[in-house]
């Protein structure tokens, strides 16, 4: 266990700043004008805690190399962050860290309790320690050294600050130490020189020889001073009483930088500031929250990002800003226009739209409608809205008005009041008429509500469609609309006035109209540069005249791919963008270029929203991702893919590390297993990872992309071997160049040619001798214990299947509803994926999950919402012939089926019949479930994935338009 008491008491004075930090800001609040919360949230941010590394989250300092290596002082020791991956190295003692500094040849000059020392690492990835405080064990007075404030590298040697002496080994080698003019409070490095505070005295400075007092030191007597960083003007630093100093000089001394937030900063207690690699500095306080300030320490942004008092910050090379705090580490993508708000911000349920309007933000749920606020602590936050409870699929600006579309009904909100526009069955768009001023069409699943605001809204005319169910409508002119139809082809509705007022002419388009794909999965049209498109399954078509032609070469469908169905556009404010539910593009210069997103809350995107400043809205089923163009796209940085560790384990059993940097072919012995281990430095994006091992004759094949950065080869055969690792982003960034790994396999002895004809003669002549013997002396042994041994095995067998039965069962149970879970279920798949490619046989998966369950969890209570849990769980049982058929549990309320040799027809059948006894048993409780169906047959150049991701996007779909219905995926 690590000797955590002294450097805890540090810990606990920060905790205990931290704690009259929240007293304060509960009793005064901070919602000074200088520094309001922005509802676009924090840059994107990771947490990382002890569910990632093992040790405790307790941090008082950070440093990053130039290759965006992040390391840690710890109160367990030093923390590595490389490759991915974290790495805990204590210390000699197991005492904890309090300062760290990387010095110019790469190594790790670190302070603790009682020790300071420099950690340096070899070739193979593993960290040494050398002792540096032994060097003055003969000195009078230096030991013991007490709490080491700051280590530091300067142009003489290393410096470490004790409490009771300042010490200094030379780089030539010499060693020197000074007595403190006093007991050491804290160390800052200003510039090539050590300042201290000094208890009695306040600060001094260190010029090589002797200490020095600063002019004005005195004032710091009473106040700390707790960080500092070099400026254009000198040095800036923070006192977490008196927020900002700024020293012009060695002798000119630290004078008040006056700022409107004065009143703010004392109350978060700035604590740690770092000078950015834009010029602007980030401060960070005991509060949890970042503030960026430029040169003239004019405010710019102010973030919260953690719940605990940071204790240090620092910028990486790979553009993150890293913070430690008491409780966990956080990584800040800096620079980044991108921004990200979610659950921690008080939204929940599934998000379909935001807008802006009325100086807040609103985001459409399926929990209702949520606005946001600046709460008493200055932090926005969202609420939902008690007149808009339910559902809410869309929103939409119209000058002073916000339109509404929930379940029930269409609302209106002006100048903070809602009014009721109209009833209605779940509007899930409003679309703005670009011909008729002051008209909007709200798109209903089998209707089109017109609407227009004259002079206040109302409805001029609801137009009911029958068997079309709405994917998109486009506007040939005021009166004539072609709509996506996900039921088939396209369809150009005409509006018509008789005597019997205005209806609409529907006629349906189809093999006539140029289309040759069948319509069987739905089609959906867009308005792009004037002219007209349609989709229907992977085809692209282009509207010319009264006909459809094929435009397979459109960028838009090279860039989509097999998602080009999903397509969507976005226009505002002068921008242009197009959208999956994986991918955006924005048009740039007459191009489409990506917007790379590189995060992973990213994954399912389903709206855009253009601001009228022009920031954009990315509605991701994680949370609200703003893009501000103005600030435009930070610069890539290089990924530095780096090999962390390989690991040899040879035919012995015996494990050791290999030189890790693949500069030279490695000649290894006859192995069991050699493993690698490899990651990007510092890059918490979405990255992928595929792989490549050649033999001695070249070739080799990639390996598939993978998000798990490492790969293990057993009982390689003798001959000459190279590894190269390629890695991407989720937003299509790929690394510099492959990482390449090359080694030998030597032959064991009884694979040399020499050890093969010795060994067939011996054996040979062996063989012979023995078999004569055997036969005699043992055949008389082997009939009398034949029977025994049979018995024997028998019950021992029979006792072993039992055993594995019951294992295999509770390995693949779900312990709530006792049916499969989701483990079983991966293992059937995979299975079944492989048996029906060989025998050229339909699978089909059925992606079910229920609906209003949350409501229901909330309103019942969570053991009536397992019960009920349980009871859909036996409904779907009536319909799955197990054990050719497999019901699974795939996470919360969402259930998985799997249908061999089933087609898509029998299973969107199968998947009705479901829907329908789900439906008859929730009836009383308001519970229904909503299903997607995808099948294809299986084979080369298609991933088992892909089947799945299929029937969840069918799922995405029937949750969209209503719930409680059976959609069908595309063919793949």
């Amino acid at each position: 266990m690590p000797r955590v008491h002294a450097p805890n008491q540090l810990l606990k004075r920060l905790a205990c700043l931290g704690a009259v930090w929240s007293g304060l800001a509960c009793a005064a609040g901070v919602g000074t004008a200088e520094v309001a919360a922005d509802a676009s949230g924090v840059p994107l941010l990771t947490r990382f805690n002890a569910e990632h590394y093992d040790v405790m989250p307790q941090h008082v300092g950070v440093a990053a190399d130039a290759s965006g290596r992040v390391f840690v002082a710890n109160v367990e020791g030093l923390l590595v962050y490389s490759a991915g991956r974290f790495e805990s190295i204590q210390t000699p003692h197991e005492n904890s860290l309090r300062s760290i500094a990387l010095t110019r040849d790469g190594a790790v000059l670190a302070g603790g309790y009682d020790q300071f020392g420099l950690y340096t690492e070899s070739a193979d990835g593993s960290w040494s320690y050398t002792d540096l405080d032994e060097r003055f064990r003969d000195v009078a007075g230096a030991h013991p050294i007490g709490q080491v404030w700051l280590v530091q590298e300067l142009p003489d040697g290393y410096y470490a600050q004790g409490d009771h002496r300042l010490f200094r080994i030379g780089h030539d080698g010499s060693a020197g130490s000074w007595p403190n003019p006093g007991p050491a409070l804290t160390a800052l490095r200003v510039g090539d020189e050590l300042w201290g505070r000094y208890e009695g005295i306040g600060l001094m400075r260190f010029d090589g020889n002797g200490f020095a007092r600063v002019p004005g030191g005195e004032e710091f007597i009473r106040y700390g001073v707790q960080s500092s960083a070099p400026h254009p003007a000198g040095t800036v630093f923070t006192s977490r009483m008196h927020g900002i100093y700024l020293a012009t000089g060695k002798t000119a001394g630290l004078k008040h930088v006056d700022t409107p937030y004065d009143a703010w900063l004392r109350e978060v207690q700035a604590y740690s500031i770092t000078a950015l690699d834009d010029g602007d500095f980030a401060i960070a306080t005991l509060s949890g929250e970042v503030a960026i300030v430029d040169t003239r320490f004019a405010l710019k942004k102010r973030y919260r990002v953690s719940n605990y008092p940071i204790t240090d910050i620092t910028q990486s090379a790979d553009g993150g800003l890293w913070c430690a705090t008491e409780g966990d580490l956080v990584r800040l993508e800096w620079p980044s226009p991108w921004t990200f708000v979610g659950e921690e911000d008080g939204l929940f349920g599934a998000l379909n739209d935001a807008e802006w309007f009325e100086g807040s933000r609103w985001v459409a749920t399926s929990l209702g409608l949520f606005r946001s606020r600046v709460g008493d602590d200055g932090r926005a936050r969202f609420a939902r809205e008690p007149w808009a409870a339910d559902e809410v699929w869309d929103l939409q600006r119209v000058g002073g008005d916000l339109l509404v579309g929930e379940r029930n009904s269409v609302m209106r909100l002006r100048a903070g009041v809602p009014s009721k526009v109209t009833d209605s069955s779940g509007v899930f768009e409003l679309q703005v008429s670009t011909f008729v001023h002051e008209r909007v069409l709200a798109l209903e699943d089998s209707a089109i509500v017109e609407l227009e605001r004259r002079p206040d809204w109302h409805v001029v005319k609801r137009h009911e469609l029958g068997e079309i169910s709405i994917s998109t409508l486009v506007e040939l002119d005021g009166e004539h609309w072609l709509l996506g139809n996900w039921r088939g082809y396209p369809v150009l509705a005409e509006r018509v006035a008789d005597a019997n007022g205005v209806h609409l002419q529907l006629t349906p388009l189809g093999a006539q109209a140029g289309f040759a794909t069948a319509a069987d999965v739905g089609s959906s049209v867009w308005l792009l540069d004037g002219k007209v498109y349609a989709v229907i399954g992977h085809d692209l078509y282009e509207r010319r005249g009264e006909r459809f032609a094929a435009v397979p070469d459109h960028p838009l469908a090279i860039l989509a791919g097999s998602r080009v169905n999903e397509l969507e556009f976005r226009r505002g404010n002068g921008q242009e963008y197009a959208f999956t539910s994986r991918a955006v593009w924005k048009m740039q210069d007459g191009r489409w270029e990506p917007l790379r997103v590189e995060s992973r809350r990213a994954l399912g995107l389903s709206e855009l929203s253009i601001a009228e400043d022009g920031r954009l809205t990315v509605v991701a089923w994680g949370g609200l991702l703003t893009f501000d163009p103005n600030l435009g796209a930070r610069v890539d940085s290089a990924l530095h893919l780096r090999m962390h560790r390989a690991t040899l384990t040879d035919a012995a059993h015996q494990t050791r590390l290999l030189d890790r940097r693949g500069i030279a072919t490695l000649d290894l012995p006859p192995l069991d297993a050699l493993r690698f281990e490899y990651g990007i430095d510092g890059h918490d994006a979405a990255v992928e990872f595929r792989t490549r091992l050649a033999d001695g004759g070249g070739g080799g094949e990639w390996s598939e992309w993978t998000a798990i950065g490492e790969r293990e080869f057993t009982r390689l055969a003798p001959g000459h071997y190279q590894l190269s690792v390629e890695a991407r982003t989720r937003g299509g960034r790929a690394s510099s160049d492959a990482l390449r790994f090359a080694f030998q396999v030597q032959p064991r002895w009884y694979q040399t040619r020499a050890a093969a004809w010795a060994a067939a003669a011996a054996a040979l002549a062996l063989g012979s001798l023995l078999a004569w013997f055997w036969g005699r002396h043992r055949s008389r042994k082997l009939r009398e214990r034949n029977l025994e041994l049979e018995r024997e095995v028998a019950a021992h067998t029979r006792e072993l299947e039992v055993a594995n039965q019951r294992l295999s069962r509770l390995a693949v149970q779900d312990g709530l509803t006792g049916i499969t879970n989701r483990r079983g279920f991966e293992q059937f798949f995979a299975r079944s994926w492989n048996r029906l490619a060989e025998q050229r046989r339909s699978l089909a998966v059925l992606m079910v999950d229920v609906d209003f369950f949350k409501q229901y969890n909330d309103q019942h209570g969570h053991l009536l919402g397992d019960e009920m849990l349980r009871g859909i769980a036996r409904q779907l049982e009536q319909h799955v012939q197990e054990p050719e058929e497999l019901l699974a549990r795939f996470g919360g309320e969402e259930f998985v089926v799997v249908l061999c040799g089933v087609e898509i027809e029998e299973a969107a059948m199968r998947a009705h019949a479901i829907r329908a006894r789900c439906e008859e048993f929730g009836k009383e409780r308001g519970i229904t479930v909503s299903v997607g169906v995808a099948a294809c047959w299986p084979r080369g150049g298609l991933r088992p994935a892909q089947l799945i991701e299929e029937a969840d996007a069918a799922l995405y779909r029937a949750k969209k338009l209503g719930r409680n219905r059976v959609e069908r995926g595309r063919a793949i």
